[in-house]
């Protein structure tokens, strides 16, 4: 929702005296703007406008259908739809909403720090999905904080896919690790490298100087630089692939192009295209109960009580929660430096081998997080001591991932 009503006046006013197609605006409701935009724009002779139905609707969604019907009603842009015919519309997908609540964004009504932070209304619930996953949804505001910096920092990219999941990322890992570009992910560096083609704007010149490490960007169209046999490659790594792991899939242009964008989470889809365990179980029914977990103080400690309508009151010390986490996580030397997991994610690829030498800032692993590749370095020079994972491993924040001997 960050196209103003007077900006969207002008912006259309001027699309239609320079071109003959239609028009279509798409905006969502997050800073309160849209449906003020869709009238200004219609006024000027906008043809489509995205709109919701009122009960999926505003915040996230778009502006209610029928709320623009009724301002548009006997004027000269009377859309001459039935509102009565919407009644029971908006009553189904009331009660559909309700069975998927758990998967909402915490987000109520209008939030108008997306007009400064300039974050579109589809990447917050992508951002709050990211920070559930790291356990650290308390941070949110850090990071829409952080948002305009890191876009700044990469010469003012545009927030839509898939530029906006990179800045979004960067933003939360410079966030979640307490310290900006400590973790840099495999996109944002291919980005500084110039892979992605130039930028509105110069990037940050130190961080690009970080990344190219004497190199020089790329100034060029990026696709130029491809192989003309990248595709038949491609196609015949991708056809030993499946018949090692014998996953019966045909060798289509479809699947290669899953394979060579997503190679880890793309097989792991094929193996389990079958397998509906694999996948994200169906929501629950709202009818059903739900425990609730309550944070209690009591003389200077903290407990964490469950309550439940089926079952009596739990209490648990959060103490000893974290004690017996403690107790069943990896086993840690104290003769090396041991490099934890600054993310939660998959391990999609080990680069180093157990005694293996390591220089400094040398990549031993590559993490997947929040559909980004992350390359995790040694701080040190020394010796791979021990790897605590393998290819294919979940890992939370804070897991050991390997050990180095300086």
């Amino acid at each position: 929702g960050l196209l103003d009503p007077y900006v969207g006046f002008e912006l259309v006013s001027k699309l239609k005296e320079k071109i003959e197609i239609p028009i279509h605006l798409h905006s969502h409701a997050t800073t309160g703007m849209s449906t003020t935009t869709a009238i200004k724009c219609i006024e000027a002779g906008l043809d489509n406008v995205d709109t919701s139905i009122s009960s999926m609707s505003m915040t996230y969604g778009h502006s209610p259908t029928e709320t623009l019907i009724g301002i548009l009603n006997n004027t000269k842009y009377d859309t001459n739809i039935d509102l009565e015919k919407l009644v029971p519309i908006a009553t189904h997908f009331r009660k559909m909403r309700k069975k998927y609540s758990e998967f909402e964004g915490s987000l109520r009504g209008v939030d108008a720090r997306i007009i400064s932070s300039q974050v579109p209304g589809g990447m917050l619930t992508n951002l709050e999905n990211q920070l559930k996953e790291q356990n650290a949804i308390d941070r949110f505001d850090e990071v829409i904080d952080e948002i305009p910096k890191v876009r700044s920092d990469l010469g003012f990219i545009p927030l839509v896919t898939p530029t906006s999941q990179i800045v979004g990322t960067q933003a939360v890992i410079n966030v979640l690790g307490n310290e900006r570009y400590k973790t840099i992910t495999k996109e944002t560096a291919s980005l500084l490298k110039g892979e992605y083609g130039s930028t509105p704007s110069p990037v940050n010149k130190a961080l690009q100087e970080k990344i190219l490490n004497g190199e020089l960007p790329i100034t060029c169209r990026p696709a130029d630089l491809l192989c003309n046999d990248e595709f038949i490659k491609t196609k015949q790594k991708f056809i030993s692939l499946i018949k090692e792991k014998n996953i019966a899939i045909e060798p289509n242009e479809e699947n290669i192009l899953t394979y060579a964008l997503f190679p880890e989470v793309g097989v792991q889809f094929f193996e389990n295209k079958d397998n509906s365990e694999f996948f994200e179980s169906a929501p629950l029914e709202f009818t059903q109960d739900k425990d609730n977990f309550y944070k209690v103080l009591i003389n200077e400690s903290e407990y964490l009580v469950k309550y439940s309508k089926t079952g009596e009151p739990e209490i648990f010390d959060e103490n000893d929660s974290i004690k017996k986490d403690m107790s069943n996580s990896n086993p840690v030397n104290d003769t090396g430096v041991v490099i934890k997991a600054p993310l939660s994610g998959n391990i999609f690829k080990i680069i180093k081998n157990e005694n293996e030498s390591l220089a400094l800032d040398d990549t031993v692993i590559v993490l997947e997080a929040m559909k980004m590749e992350t390359t995790i370095k040694t701080p040190v020079p020394g010796k791979v001591l021990k790897i605590f994972v393998k290819n294919g491993d979940k890992v939370s924040a804070g897991d050991p991932l390997f050990e180095v001997a300086e």
